[in-house]
């Protein structure tokens, strides 16, 4: 299900326009820019600084930017001053968006001091008010961060149509990987691709409920299949469930190999765990008929597989769960 189709299904009867609200899709691409290692704000001078956040937190007024301009100046070196910012598709909730000066290190990684000529901005993680759910959930939260009604004000501006209270959506994060490569991690582990996530209907436990064909089971429950974490980070929550999944084969990779491939990596003391189901018809379907846009998405090769290979895939679901794990 695309995102539009989600939106619709979602919130039916409001979506009138073919295409997102411009400033959903500005907003979209600044909060992905500040969600990896963040953006620089120079701090050479009042103006530019004023100048620079304009650029990465539109919602906020002048004098909220000469308020956290002064604030910054105030605090110690090193202090991370947290806000608020607009959420993308949840009402009564938002993102919280760090800004501190930026560190210097040494060759270990420690911090040795703060410099004072340049602040980091970056997004941190969502926040859940008690109103954002349909039902009482233990990631809302009481307490409003800074700036939370500018933020909320803004998003409900700008796209109000798209923002609802969401319903409880079980979720998982399916984790392609390379077992041929080994990842940078410390526990290392097959190299990680790219994730997908998937919201269901009822319960992940519910679902499984024992049966071998579980691949069957997942397409009759699967609510929504995307590739945003920034749209997770909104729709997922906790108590999510993970499969390690193989980017040749579909299969759930074991603690050092996969039973399909047999491509082998090495563990050290990594997260696979094996046991869990192949990934579904429609999950194959959305991995095969979004490649181009999650090889943009996620900057990879052109080499670099994607999409599993079908009949390996149906060679997993037929042998599963009688594949013995390594």
């Amino acid at each position: 299900m695309s995102l539009k189709d989600y939106i619709v299904s979602y919130i039916p009867g409001l979506w009138e326009d073919s295409k997102l609200p411009q400033e959903w899709l500005d907003w979209y691409n600044t909060l992905d820019k500040l969600s990896y290692s963040g953006v620089s704000i120079p701090n050479s001078n009042y103006q530019e600084f004023i100048n620079n956040c304009k650029k990465y937190l539109p919602y906020l007024s002048d004098n909220q930017l000469h308020n956290l301009y002064y604030k910054l100046q105030e605090t110690k070196r090193g202090t991370i001053i947290e806000f608020a910012a607009p959420a993308l598709l949840v009402d009564h909730s938002c993102h919280i968006i760090s800004i501190q000066a930026v560190c210097h290190v040494d060759d270990n990684d420690r911090i040795i001091g703060y410099g004072t000529t340049t602040f980091v901005l970056y997004r941190t993680y969502i926040h859940r008010c008690p109103e954002s759910y349909n039902e009482l959930h233990g990631d809302a939260k009481k307490s409003k961060p800074l700036y939370y009604d500018r933020a909320l004000k803004y998003a409900r501006k700008h796209w109000n149509n798209i923002l609802a209270r969401q319903p409880y959506m079980p979720a998982e994060i399916c984790r392609f990987a390379d077992p041929s490569q080994t990842d940078e991690d410390p526990c290392g582990g097959p190299q990680q691709i790219f994730n997908v996530y998937v919201h269901y209907n009822k319960c992940y436990e519910d679902i499984i409920n024992g049966s071998s064909k579980q691949h069957k089971i997942y397409n009759q429950h699967m609510l929504l299949i995307y590739h945003s974490l920034l749209l997770f980070c909104e729709l997922g929550g906790r108590g999510h469930g993970n499969s390690i999944i193989c980017c040749y084969d579909g299969s759930a990779l074991g603690f050092s190999s996969c039973s399909i491939c047999n491509r082998e990596f090495n563990d050290k003391r990594y997260y696979c765990i094996g046991g869990s189901a192949p990934i579904c018809d429609k999950l194959y379907e959305y991995v095969k008929d979004h490649e181009a846009v999650i090889r943009i998405h996620y900057k990879l090769k052109f080499d670099q597989q994607i999409v599993p290979n079908r009949k390996l895939l149906e060679r997993a679901q037929n042998t599963y769960p009688k594949v013995k794990f390594q």
